[in-house]
């Protein structure tokens, strides 16, 4: 874990010093493709039992790219995600080193999530959402390969959304869909906004969110206390197998966040912004809570805390007391960095390579 934190500090810094400079200068570029670098060569170089699901949707997907020969006829092999296959091959005819697709991936990813921070840095502060998604996705992307490829094209879009430019927006959040299905939370980020311009918009959408979770919960329950069959050993199963803790520190983060909002409503200048920020909070919690009864709801919840980071930085960017805010920020993500690392990070520690020699 240390050595994480020691990668983070070296590339938040020169992240922090790339954004307060021109895109014009060349003192610029070679700061930031120093990060850049950094991070992907770290990420592409790693030994190949770091990370846990590495062993299929990277050595596995990736070796089957490899001997294909045909692009359309190897996608259609698959019954969807077709953009994370087609990525797959494209990589394998640049190089058939596996380290090589890791490195390309993980540079991708970096240079979608910075390039929306940067896009930003007007109007937010990028070292915090920096720091942020190095915590929760940098080292968790070692293993969920195909989530990390599609929520850094989401990030990447997330400006396109805070802009009300729609039709970039919706069309990275399909690309993104094409790589994890996931990505289709997107969709409802938009959703959840127009839903905040209609009268009344928001308390419809906590009772629609209240009525969703009592449903599932009673289904589900009513499932694995009775004998139906394959419908109740299904139930067990995602109770008992495919079922996750409740994802604690998420839970205090969409807390935080909504207990920021009622303090600094008065603040905002737009009444509707609260109301969007509280309900992407809500959300959050909400999908937090499902992940009992559905493992991937936790995984859901991801897309609506990095949209809930752009939300936050904003909201603080012009609050009298927006150090403390910050380093509150910054204390709430290295607890979540700190419980998913003692829970391992996704069979990410310690991190290995031979071809460093670490």
């Amino acid at each position: 874990m240390f050595f994480y934190f020691v990668i983070f500090a070296i590339s938040i810094s020169l992240f922090h010093l790339a954004s307060r400079l021109s895109y014009r200068k060349i003192e610029f570029w070679i700061v930031y493709l120093s990060f850049i670098l950094l991070l992907s060569l770290i990420e592409g170089c790693r030994d190949l039992n770091i990370g846990t699901d590495l062993n299929v949707y990277g050595i596995l997907y990736f070796d089957l790219a490899c001997k294909a020969h045909h692009l359309l006829k190897y996608i259609l092999e698959y019954e969807g995600e077709w953009g994370y296959h087609s990525f797959m091959w494209l990589c394998s005819r640049l190089s058939s080193s596996i380290h090589v697709m890791l490195f390309i991936t993980a540079l991708l990813k970096i240079v979608l999530a910075s390039s929306a921070f940067l896009k930003m840095r007007n109007y937010l502060n990028p070292t915090l959402l920096m720091f942020s998604y190095l915590c929760f996705s940098y080292v968790t992307g070692f293993n969920i390969m195909r989530q990390a490829l599609a929520a850094s094209v989401i990030i990447y879009a997330i400006p396109y959304l805070l802009e009300k430019k729609w039709i970039p927006y919706f069309s990275l959040s399909l690309l993104a869909m094409t790589i994890h299905s996931s990505a289709f939370i997107s969709l409802v980020l938009a959703v959840l906004y127009f839903t905040t311009k209609a009268r009344g918009g928001i308390w419809l959408s906590f009772m629609a969110l209240a009525a969703i979770y009592s449903f599932s919960s009673i289904i589900i329950t009513y499932l694995m206390v009775s004998d139906l069959g394959l419908y109740s050993n299904k139930a067990t199963l995602y109770m008992e197998r495919e079922g996750v803790t409740t994802a604690k520190s998420n839970i205090i983060i969409a807390c935080l966040y909504i207990l920021f909002i009622l303090k600094n409503k008065s603040h905002f200048k737009a009444n509707k912004f609260a109301e969007y920020f509280l309900l992407l909070s809500v959300t959050s919690l909400f999908f937090t809570l499902m992940s009992s009864f559905f493992e991937v709801a936790v995984r859901l919840s991801w897309y609506v805390i990095y949209l809930l980071g752009f939300m936050y930085a904003l909201a603080i960017k012009k609050l009298p007391n927006r150090r403390m805010y910050s380093l509150a920020y910054v204390a709430i993500y290295s607890m979540y960095f700190i419980v998913d690392a003692s829970h391992g990070l996704g069979g990410c520690l310690p991190y290995k390579s031979i071809i460093f020699g670490i």
